[in-house]
């Protein structure tokens, strides 16, 4: 049987295209290897764009001998770093806040920054927090004259002392002082006073220290004035024997525990790689003890008992 010449035609096609596929088609052998045996080179990994990043922030009190610093923040990196300014306290800063406070928010100047230490990528912050309270009132108490006044500002002060205690006693209280100063007599004791106070008033105008001793001389009586410190809370309150301190110093009452939290600004912080980042921030309660466990509180840095988490 004859076949066409178109028959032929298609079926030398068909063989030829069989063979190209065969013999140009790439195959890999069943054990991964290449055609002559190797093993195909490693997909490399993908290059890591990302820099340094912050993964923890802890607060804790610290006890120093020398008394430089109270507290310290302890910060943890994802991964080892290099920073030309990060131990320069002039691109930290560091606030201590607590609603409870007199001062709800501190901010510490760089000059409480004691030290500040990088091991691999773990940073330590040391640092100094205290709060000062206002001076109390002067406290006066009504004597006899004994001793001229060898100081102008001395008498003065006795003298405006002395009026401020009168003109705030009660009806009664100034009676009993009437009677005092005029030895049980009321009127007597009313007229030496009126008369100290002119005399004080014609003092003041020359400012003659002579005229004042003499105004006390004749009077008969002065006061002692016991100038009282401003009370100082040192460190921070992070339990609550810390807030039962400061109650006793201020008198507020102190719910939570200080929040702190710092800010790196305008530092370069970069990896291996040259990845960099040049501002960073963080946060933590200074809540005593420390648990890795204890839920978050559902406002401020709650107070715990010693020994146990909230």
């Amino acid at each position: 049987m004859k076949m066409r010449k178109s028959t032929w035609l298609l079926l030398v096609l068909a063989l030829a295209a069989i063979l190209l596929v065969a013999g140009c088609s790439p195959t890999t052998p069943p054990n991964g290897e290449e055609p002559n045996g190797e093993e195909p080179p490693p997909t490399p990994p993908p290059t890591d764009k990302e820099c340094p990043e912050v993964v923890k922030t802890e607060v804790s009190k610290l006890f120093d001998p020398e008394d430089d610093a109270n507290f310290q923040i302890v910060i943890t990196f994802n991964e080892d770093f290099d920073s030309s300014c990060i131990e320069n306290p002039a691109f930290w800063t560091i606030t201590v806040a607590n609603p409870g406070r007199l001062h709800p928010t501190i901010t510490l100047p760089a000059g409480n920054i004691d030290e500040i230490t990088v091991d691999g990528k773990v940073v330590t912050v040391k640092a100094w927090v205290g709060e000062v309270g206002p001076v109390p009132d002067p406290t006066y108490e009504f004597v006899e004259f004994a001793t001229d006044y060898t100081d102008l500002g001395d008498a003065i002060a006795a003298a405006n002392a002395l009026i401020e205690m009168v003109d705030g006693l009660s009806g009664a209280d100034l009676l009993v002082f009437y009677l005092e100063v005029g030895d049980g007599d009321i009127a007597a004791g009313e007229t030496a006073w009126e008369t100290f106070v002119a005399a004080t008033i014609d003092a003041a105008e020359d400012l003659a220290l002579a005229a004042y001793n003499a105004a006390f001389t004749e009077f008969g009586f002065t006061v002692e004035i016991t100038q009282g410190e401003a009370p100082v809370f040192d460190g921070l309150i992070c339990n609550q024997d810390d807030a039962d301190k400061y109650e006793e110093l201020f008198g507020r009452e102190i719910k939570f525990a200080d929040e702190v939290s710092w800010k790196l600004t305008n530092c370069a912080v970069y990896d291996e790689l040259g990845n960099v980042c040049c501002d960073y921030e963080g946060e933590d309660c200074c809540v005593e003890p420390y648990c890795e466990e204890c839920p978050e509180p559902e406002e401020g840095c709650d107070l715990t008992e010693p020994g146990a988490c909230l």
